[in-house]
């Protein structure tokens, strides 16, 4: 499921206040977008409730936290993961710190996920949080700040391998996943491609070669997808759906 569209009004909140989601309990939003996130991960069916995610995962790295939703959503599911979340925006950090503060078993680290691992140029838009990004300095009202970015494979070094990778970097995931050499040890991936200009699925899903895509929602450029690391399924059979077969070729 995805619902993001161009909201129609630049609300933003300088503070955040609580909502009641009858399956997750009080969640605190400061900005109107952040109401659609959750629409993403709770209404069903929700972006990261497939039952073609693992049963039992070890390690859930969510990349693109925004406000703490999705890990929160995936501690409830798997509460025996240990979940690490990345999210580079301040004001976002800010609330997500607040969203997931009783679980012991998520991390969260106030840190972009980049090609390189350094300093990162990013851009908010007023009353959008989700938007962050560092494609969107064009349009209006877009501010401005520099985040600390670190790589997937530092990641996957310091955690080890991955059972579940959340990617959501408003099409920071291209040069990301195109960027890392360590793929391989991470089992599921699971996220949401954006328009970028001069970029296409195809071209991202081409840098997952030993995937299979399970789901694939994308729709020009835009949609959510889950991609599992292509080995014998439970029946001794290999699963199906593979880039190949997404581009009309054989494997």
């Amino acid at each position: 499921m995805c619902v993001k569209h161009e909201l129609p009004f630049g609300a933003v909140r300088h503070f955040a206040v609580p909502v009641w989601i009858s399956s997750a309990g009080r969640v605190f939003v400061s900005d109107w977008s952040e109401f659609l996130v959750i629409a993403e991960i709770y209404r069903p069916p929700g972006d990261y409730d497939s039952d073609e995610l693992p049963a039992d995962p070890a390690v859930i790295v969510d990349v693109g936290a925004n406000i703490g939703l999705a890990a929160r959503f995936f501690s409830r599911r798997y509460p025996g993961a240990r979940i690490i979340a990345y999210e580079p925006d301040p004001l976002s950090h800010r609330v997500a710190k607040r969203n997931v503060a009783h679980l012991s078993q998520v991390s969260l680290r106030n840190a972009a996920v980049a090609p390189e691992a350094g300093q990162l140029l990013l851009h908010r838009v007023a009353g959008e949080s989700w938007r962050t990004s560092s494609l969107v300095a064009d349009q209006p009202g877009a501010e401005t700040f520099v985040a600390d970015a670190v790589t997937l494979d530092s990641i996957i070094q310091d955690v080890g391998a991955i059972d579940i990778l959340k990617i959501d970097i408003e099409g920071g995931e291209y040069d990301v996943v195109q960027a890392s050499q360590l793929l391989d040890r991470v089992d599921f991936i699971v996220g949401e491609l954006h328009p970028v200009p001069g970029r296409s699925a195809e071209e991202f899903f081409s840098h997952l070669g030993a995937f299979d895509i399970l789901e694939d929602e994308v729709t020009d450029g835009k949609g959510t997808f889950l991609a599992c690391r292509r080995r014998a399924n439970r029946s001794g059979e290999h699963l199906q759906r593979s880039v190949e077969e997404r581009n009309g070729s054989q494997p």
